[in-house]
């Protein structure tokens, strides 16, 4: 796969990451505190359709951390081709970590 032409933006898994995160935390305001275990084990062809799957793997009082996996469709089948670990911390009104899980 010609360099210029294959990529996978570790930018996405951080979105999709935050829509998963969001959704299982029922809170808007998450910022990302790390971005772990990042695997990039397959080359993305440009134009491929990505499809992105979570799981919850760890809560704290304010955070949550999930696992992302980026799966690249086509007619030949389901390739995994990104892995990561992300943690979010929930952001109150006055800008500081709060508790989202009791």
């Amino acid at each position: 796969c010609d360099p210029t032409s294959c990529f996978m933006s570790s930018a996405w898994l951080d979105e999709a990451g935050y829509f998963f995160a969001a959704e299982t935390a029922k809170h808007d305001n998450l910022v990302t505190v790390a971005f772990e275990a990042v695997e990039f084990k397959e080359p993305v062809v440009a134009g491929a359709r990505i499809v992105f799957f979570g799981d919850e793997v760890k809560r704290g009082k304010s955070s949550i951390t999930v696992a992302i996996r980026a799966v690249q469709r086509s007619a030949k089948g389901d390739v995994e081709v990104t892995t990561a670990r992300i943690t979010y911390v929930a952001i109150g009104a006055d800008g500081r970590p709060s508790a989202i899980f009791a």
